[in-house]
């Protein structure tokens, strides 16, 4: 594995690209757990929890969206398991609920291949989009997806307050159309 940078978040050269990046990020995850914290002034200590707090956020994303491909691919069926979920719980030793949160999400967040072949879109494009960006974590996202997993689909206004809103879960100003009077 070829690393071009001291920090070594430069180019990596490998037969497989990933997994050289995983231990990229390994060994970098080391030397900040080897820190003299001690030695650190206060604001630049805040500024570094937050810059950890973005990587450990990023690492649930590429946890996802791997997890994403291991269900698409049906792989759990591959090894006897009843489910990505076990699968997951059985190769990783990584909890039911954490494994269940990665497959819901996964399931949520990431373009689907319908049973016809056509590409679907995300359900939640913009959760997405969010855990991409590491502005998000896993908390954040599981209590999302579960609470968008408990809605509806639809609902049916009957409300003579907000007519031209049917169909929307929460009203929002403006995203009615004419005649929304909850401008």
């Amino acid at each position: 594995m070829v690393v071009d940078s001291v920090s070594g978040m430069g180019e990596v050269t490998d037969p497989d690209p990933a997994t050289a990046a995983v231990g990229v990020a390994c060994a970098a995850l080391d030397a900040v757990r080897d820190t003299e914290f001690w030695k650190i002034p206060d604001p630049d200590l805040l500024v570094l929890a937050q810059g950890l707090e973005r990587v450990s956020r990023l690492v649930y994303a590429a946890q996802v969206h791997l997890t994403g491909e291991i269900d698409t691919r049906g792989i759990a069926d591959k090894h006897g398991c009843t489910s990505t979920g076990a699968l997951l719980r059985q190769a990783l030793i990584i909890s039911a609920g954490d494994a269940r949160a990665r497959v819901n999400t996964a399931r949520a967040v990431l373009p689907r291949e319908a049973p016809t072949g056509m590409d679907l879109d995300p359900v939640l494009p913009l959760l997405g989009a969010a855990l991409a960006d590491g502005v998000i974590g896993l908390e954040q996202t599981r209590i999302i997806v579960a609470t968008m997993k408990g809605l509806p689909a639809r609902v049916e206004n009957d409300n003579p307050i907000w007519p031209h809103c049917d169909g929307l879960i929460w009203p929002h100003p403006g995203s009615c159309g004419d005649g929304c009077r909850h401008r």
